[in-house]
């Protein structure tokens, strides 16, 4: 579905696996106002996450509603979830006064860069090396299931290499650094 917009950027953050991204956009509320484009899954909250703030979460019931009234304007699916942004979510953040922040996977931000012509995709680029002691930080997974994300967040680093409109390099996840250089972009333009 093509959506018409005004003439507001919206920020996709991507970030290898997604590592380190919410400590970033806490460490960014610090420092200036925006907007966080929350998206729909019907997956199950996690303990530590916040309606509204993370996630609206919804049944599948809900979501397929939505889709077929044709009220998302964007839809994925991961695993035997789905994850979406309803229309109006959108709507709300084109009327804020405010800079809009979208968190997403690589993927889904190219196609959403797609159906909406003005999102400037920001990759924050990590190490292998960090990447691989984040995914082991809780519980060490078994080692082909640590393969394969080592494999996927090296492929997803590639190819944001080649398609993000910026980079951020960050040697280690400093999620106060990262929040100044994303200030920094987002305030430039």
């Amino acid at each position: 579905m093509a959506f018409e917009t005004p003439q507001k950027t919206i920020f996709i953050i991507v970030s290898p696996l997604n590592i380190g991204l919410k400590n970033a956009l806490a460490e960014l509320e610090k420092k200036i106002q925006f907007y966080k484009i929350v998206q729909l899954t019907t997956r199950l909250k996690k303990p530590a996450e916040k309606e509204g703030t993370d996630y609206y979460f919804i049944s599948w019931k809900s979501f397929e509603k939505l889709a077929e009234e044709n009220k998302l304007i964007v839809s994925f699916k991961k695993k035997s979830n789905y994850y979406g942004v309803a229309e109006s979510e959108l709507q709300k953040a084109f009327a804020s006064k405010l800079p809009v922040i979208w968190i997403s996977g690589l993927k889904e931000a190219l196609e959403i860069k797609e159906e909406i012509p003005n999102i400037k995709i920001i990759f924050i680029s990590i190490p292998l090396a960090i990447i691989e002691t984040e995914i082991t930080r809780e519980k060490v997974p078994p080692q082909e299931i640590l393969k394969t994300k080592i494999i996927r967040a090296k492929r997803e680093t590639d190819a944001a290499l080649r398609n993000a409109d910026s980079i951020i390099e960050s040697k280690e996840i400093q999620p106060k650094i990262i929040a100044e250089e994303l200030a920094k972009l987002i305030q430039k333009n």
